[in-house]
């Protein structure tokens, strides 16, 4: 499989953030399955790119962007919740397996961060099956239909 390369999101990836964001597969799995209007997106994702407590990260390698990572910042000291939406046409070929490794070294070693949370619908197999691999852990959690993992950075 090719390298992925990360980079720091531009206000030139909004076209295909909204896109990935708005595919029925993305939709079904995120907290929030309705449709995002243009409007809302482009109004989010200004404020998500302006936002000091957020790191959104595109994956690509030579020929594709792979997909999307954004880290938020928590309250607690060096933590962060990680989200990932693959581009729709990168599923399926391991590629989220690789984003989610590379994204893990990155926010450890470029970002600070210490420990990575997650928050993942029970219905979202192919999502558990990598956190799993990369090695994260299951948390108690009061999300109700979430299932919350963690990962903490060795030292």
């Amino acid at each position: 499989m090719a390298e992925i390369r990360l980079r720091k999101a531009t206000i030139e990836d909004s076209s295909d953030l909204f896109s990935w964001r708005n595919d029925p597969v993305t939709r079904a799995m995120s907290r929030d399955t309705g449709p995002i209007s243009r409007e809302s997106h482009e109004v989010w994702y200004k404020r998500a790119l302006a936002d000091p407590k957020k790191s959104i990260l595109i994956g690509e390698n030579e020929e594709d962007q792979i997909g999307m990572v954004r880290f938020d910042y928590q309250d607690s000291p060096r933590t962060a919740e990680i989200n990932i939406n693959l581009n729709p046409a990168m599923r399926g070929r391991g590629y989220g397996q690789t984003l989610l490794n590379e994204s893990c070294e990155y926010a450890f070693s470029h970002l600070g961060i210490e420990r990575i949370y997650a928050e993942i619908k029970p219905s979202n197999l192919p999502s558990i099956k990598i956190f799993e691999r990369r090695g994260f852990k299951y948390l108690p959690s009061d999300k109700g239909s979430m299932l919350r993992l963690e990962l903490v950075k060795e030292n």
